[in-house]
């Protein structure tokens, strides 16, 4: 998945810009009238000055001028709302929806709604930002981006029809949505739905090449498609646009395994460790390749340093089973397949009959 979530920041600029006093010239008379600003308009300007000083990034004086604009008019939400802006780009985001809370006593919004959603995405509350963004779009059918973050929140909670439906709704008010189309990918994905998988993907790198994980979802739907190649290609794509990610080595290496260029899989799995040495996944896959390569005691160690980094890993426990075997150490074998077995791993079942005594 893509989702991405920032902030918002409410800009309210006003049709004119308020000075510390106004000269009108009277037409009847040569003499000017200087006019002094009422609280409003005092607010207003501090307000305006502390939008500039959260695009420039200086957060600790935009809070301070949305509070002075506060202080000149108490029930001004949208100060409130860019109050909660600032709050959420410091990373403060429970106090950062106690403002939008404020904001929304004094006027109820897709804009309060929304920010408060992001805010709660941020914190973990699912439940709560879907409420948020359902009611923006009480207030707003045609938002995008409500739409949008419901179909990741959908996602997550395997709810994968509604996903498609959010994301299909995103994607007829904006087809231009990158992250849109990714995301619906991904979730075809999830249903078995591989050609539209692969289709949604085809149209967000029309869009955007320069997303590594988009080639990678890409190249992870080709490999279910058996199209090994073609997945080849889009790890290679991914690869150049994020050498540092330890995923797409791994997961190049598997396609390569696939093709049984085991000396060039090892590369990119022994590339995957240099990044993370505590990758669990890659020491499993760089056990299967000395598995092939009948090193079975480097397999071995291998599929025992993916244990010892994660010990619910069945599937390392299942192969390192294998390995023993081969090494003639049938109850070794045993006693992994056995945990395996006790990790939900099915595929041992048939490993502990023929081999295994039962009785």
């Amino acid at each position: 998945m893509s989702m991405k979530i920032q902030g918002l920041l409410h800009v309210l600029l006003p049709s004119v810009f308020f000075f510390s006093s106004v000269l009108v010239a009277q037409e009847e008379q040569d003499t000017v009238v200087a006019y002094e600003k009422t609280a409003d308009q005092i607010a207003m300007e501090l307000y305006n000055q502390g939008v500039v000083a959260f695009e420039q990034g200086d957060l600790d004086q935009a809070l301070d001028l949305f509070d002075r604009a506060l202080d000149n008019k108490r029930n001004f939400p949208q100060a409130l709302l860019n109050r909660g802006a600032v709050m959420f780009e410091k990373g403060e985001y429970r106090e950062a929806i106690q403002e939008y809370d404020k904001a929304i006593l004094l006027e109820s919004g897709a804009n309060a709604f929304y920010s408060r959603g992001l805010a709660r995405l941020r914190l973990d509350d699912d439940q709560g930002a879907r409420d948020d963004f359902l009611q923006v779009l009480e207030y707003n059918p045609q938002h995008e981006e409500a739409y949008y973050y419901l179909g990741g929140l959908y996602f997550a909670r395997e709810q994968y029809q509604q996903a498609l439906e959010a994301y299909g709704r995103v994607l007829e008010l904006n087809s231009n949505h990158v992250f849109a189309w990714n995301d619906r990918g991904s979730t075809y994905r999830m249903v078995g739905q591989l050609e539209k998988a692969l289709n949604d993907y085809d149209q967000a790198l029309k869009l955007s090449l320069d997303q590594g994980f988009i080639f990678s979802n890409l190249g992870a739907v080709l490999v279910e498609m058996e199209e090994y190649e073609r997945a080849l290609e889009a790890y290679d794509q991914a690869i150049e646009l994020d050498t540092t990610n330890p995923v797409l080595w791994n997961s190049r290496g598997i396609v390569k395994f696939h093709q049984k260029d085991y000396e060039t899989a090892i590369y990119d799995y022994k590339k995957a460790l240099t990044l993370d040495p505590e990758y669990a996944a890659a020491h499993n896959n760089k056990g299967n390749i000395l598995y092939k390569l009948r090193k079975y005691d480097k397999a071995v160690d291998s599929y025992s340093q993916a244990i010892s980094l994660n010990p619910g890993y069945g599937e390392a426990y299942m192969n390192r089973g294998i390995a023993r075997e081969m090494l003639q150490q049938p109850l070794k074998a045993c006693q992994d397949w056995e945990k395996a077995r006790a990790l939900g791993v099915t595929a041992v079942d048939q490993y502990i009959k023929d081999q295994c005594d039962e009785s």
